[in-house]
């Protein structure tokens, strides 16, 4: 062999020697590489998740700051609305129904969940006969107090006066199975029956209205006159006469006592109550001219 091609060759035989005898040590420094490659990442990542931490807690302190000055705001809102339902109130007491329907608004602008305020509205509009008005009141406080009963009813009231009878039978079936011993509810359905010609079944509503109110005269005097369109003119008379015990100065009572004797041929009786009853002073009922005069 050529010297200098065994010289190559020892020299390649000692670079894989000492390649050899390196090996472990550049394994060794790549893995720490990779270990400190890692480590750089894994410290990045938890950079990265402790910003996003700090980040959602910030928003949500933001948040839970915004909700509590809203809070605090709606808060002042209500508390500046209750001097403005009160006046309501009182206004709706003394009978100065436009000065109610102002304050009472402005009160329900400034805190729309005031349950007592919404129903006063809605009594004032039903009141002036504003039954579209006395809708929307009792809708607005049903939006905020759903199982709200005196909401419901007067709902059913403004419903039956604007001759809704489907949505006023609807609404008082609601309340009536929530509550069953609402006599009031009980009471208005028996003149919504009247007007589905349901007279046996409005004759029942009215019979328990009575029965969960003894004291109605309302409900006394609409039993009556249901039974005078049944043509029962002995138990309407008694109904009305006991109306007047109960009411001297009832004049409706007197007027349909008059009307049920005419029925039944006591001709003197009748002239005699129908005498009694333009007898007694005082403001008449609007409604007693409605043009649903058989039952008004």
């Amino acid at each position: 062999m050529h010297i200098g091609h065994a010289r190559a060759l020892k020299r390649i035989a000692q670079n894989i020697s000492f390649g050899l005898f390196l090996w472990p040590f550049n394994l060794r420094t790549c893995l720490i590489e990779a270990m400190t490659r890692a480590r750089w990442r894994l410290l990045g990542l938890c950079c990265c998740l402790v910003c996003a931490l700090a980040a959602a807690g910030a928003r949500a302190s933001t948040s839970q700051a915004l909700r509590a000055d809203a809070r605090s705001g709606h808060t002042r809102d209500c508390q500046e609305a209750a001097p403005h339902a009160g006046r309501g109130a009182s206004l709706l007491a003394q009978k100065l129904y436009p000065d109610a329907i102002e304050e009472l608004r402005v009160a329900l602008r400034l805190c729309p969940e005031q349950e007592d305020a919404g129903l006063d509205l809605a009594r004032v509009y039903l009141t002036q006969r504003q039954f579209a008005g006395a809708e929307r009141a009792a809708q607005d406080v049903l939006k905020e107090h759903p199982r709200s009963e005196p909401a419901q009813l007067l709902l059913a009231n403004s419903y039956f006066m604007q001759e809704d009878f489907e949505d006023a039978g609807k609404t008082l079936q609601k309340l009536i199975a929530q509550d069953p011993q609402n006599a009031d509810a009980h009471k208005l359905m028996g003149l919504t029956l009247f007007f589905y010609k349901q007279d046996v079944m409005a004759e029942h509503e009215l019979a328990e209205a009575l029965r969960l109110k003894p004291d109605d005269n309302e409900a006394l005097y609409y039993l009556g006159r249901v039974l005078y369109t049944q043509n029962n003119f002995g138990p309407a008379a008694e109904d009305f006469r006991k109306l007047i015990d109960r009411d001297p100065d009832n004049y409706k009572g007197y007027d349909n006592l008059g009307l049920c004797y005419e029925a039944m041929g006591r001709i003197a009786d009748a002239e005699a109550q129908s005498n009694k009853a333009q007898e007694i002073p005082g403001p008449r009922d609007p409604a007693y001219e409605w043009r649903y005069g058989n039952l008004a």
